[in-house]
């Protein structure tokens, strides 16, 4: 095993430690670059020792190398910064004097008057071990948490609770997994099948209508993200620990279609989401965004081919990436790193740029909207939530660890409307619309949260 370089970099004092796999006798501790400077910019000559996990390059040739497309490597001068938004804890006057104080943050940026409605707390289930992810289905009703039973308990492998939102109580264990799940995603079609990605090296298809695996795709290193191709639905993607994405056709159950790797990157892809085409004149393409502790990536889809466009964003530590298909905006979760000591979510559009002399080459781009800063400490990935609300627009709801909640922005006005408290830190969020009723989860490793917008 490669031994771990000491540094004295200001930007390892930061807690990061998201729950790495513990490496076996193969895996190998390597320093990464480029790394983000005092001015936001990628630092090519000063960085400092990162370790990355990785795995090894013997015997495994034809998973990791094999047949890969690659994105090159970002310009260092491309990065773009939007303005930051205090995080803050509200709801009352006090609370807001001292935000006031500690921040410097106007009492007209956190106004609450303009927002009569609010998320109002309707039930906890509680009776739930070790959970770290969940997905929602708006057509089934249910949210899906992955759970991994103590040892000598009575439920077997590692599965997902199904809980029926209507009645608010849980319907069903499902054991899908021998390790840990990572991530969950549904298809926004009514096919009742949910997906999985889990450190046992496998992406699962369960049904929800027989409850159980229908299709297992298996590879020799842990999976750790995964999402559903909105364009084309036959289509799903993995993100792995070696910093592969693999590309996955429904209609062939044998094996991946491609393969995609962010510059030569064998950081963990921790965060995948998928961006749909749509008829706009801004940003009409469809594809994955891929996102690790190097960079984020759009993988424009055209046809059964990719085209790699890297984004212009801060390089260190993306954690996460949601997107809201219907404005075409997104917003991606960034570490502290030693610019910065807190987490940062930035909203972004996505933009679509001609080239210069070509009428028919563009580059896919974004620009910052907002900026949201959460608290100091990353030690595990949350996902964050972006999305429509019936009675204004668009909100951003993000966990914050130091606080134990998760914050509900208002994203055009950057306000605070609501904190959501909860006895540990939140992993996940979920917004859904079921019955045409709008409803908020947040799940912490023993309970979820559900609230009412009303």
């Amino acid at each position: 095993m490669g031994s771990k370089q000491e540094t004295d970099s200001p930007d390892w004092t930061v807690d990061w430690t998201i729950d790495w796999p513990v490496p076996d006798s193969r895996t190998e501790i390597r320093v990464a670059t480029p790394h983000s400077s005092q001015s936001g910019q990628m630092d090519l000559d000063n960085s400092s020792h990162k370790p990355v996990l990785l795995g090894d390059e013997e015997g495994d040739s034809s998973t990791d190398e094999e047949g890969v497309e690659y994105a090159a490597q970002p310009d260092p001068r491309a990065v773009i910064e939007a303005p930051v938004k205090s995080s803050s804890e509200l709801p009352t006057q006090q609370e807001l004097k001292m935000l006031i104080a500690q921040y410097g943050t106007s009492s007209s940026e956190l106004s609450f008057s303009q927002f009569p409605h609010k998320y109002n707390f309707q039930k906890t289930m509680a009776q739930m071990e070790n959970c770290h992810v969940m997905a929602c289905s708006e057509w089934l009703g249910c949210l899906m948490v992955s759970q991994k039973p103590n040892p000598g308990a009575a439920l077997s492998g590692c599965g997902v609770n199904k809980i029926n939102v209507a009645t608010m109580e849980s319907e069903k264990y499902i054991p899908i997994h021998s390790s840990s799940i990572r991530d969950l995603a549904f298809s926004s079609r009514s096919d009742n099948l949910l997906l999985s990605a889990s450190m046992d090296c496998t992406l699962n298809l369960t049904s929800l209508v027989t409850n159980s695996v229908v299709q297992t795709y298996k590879v020799n290193r842990p999976f750790w993200s995964c999402c559903w191709c909105s364009d084309d639905f036959n289509y799903v993607y993995g993100g792995m620990i070696n910093g592969l994405v693999m590309v996955y056709d429904l209609r062939n159950t044998s094996k991946h279609v491609n393969k995609l790797r962010l510059w030569e990157s064998r950081a963990p892809v921790v965060t995948l989401s998928y961006m749909p085409r749509a008829t706009s004149e801004a940003f009409p393409c469809g594809g994955l965004l891929v996102g690790n502790q190097k960079g984020v990536c759009f993988w424009e889809m055209e046809g059964a081919q990719y085209n790699a466009h890297l984004l212009p964003l801060d390089s260190g530590g993306c954690t996460d990436i949601q997107t809201e298909s219907n404005t075409r905006q997104c917003l991606f979760t960034f570490r502290p790193d030693h610019t910065r000591n807190y987490i940062s979510c930035v909203m972004m559009k996505l933009t679509k740029n001609s080239l210069a002399n070509s009428a028919d080459k563009y580059k896919c781009s974004c620009c910052p909207i907002q900026t949201f800063k959460g608290g100091t400490t990353c030690r595990l990935l949350t996902k964050n939530a972006i999305f429509q609300n019936p009675d204004c627009g668009i909100l951003v709801c993000i966990g914050d660890k130091s606080t134990n909640s998760a914050m509900l922005w208002h994203a055009k006005s950057g306000s605070l409307i609501q904190k959501l408290p909860a006895d540990e830190p939140v992993l996940n969020i979920c917004p859904m619309t079921v019955n045409q009723t709008n409803l908020l989860a947040t799940l912490t490793k023993k309970k979820v949260n559900i609230y009412r917008w009303e």
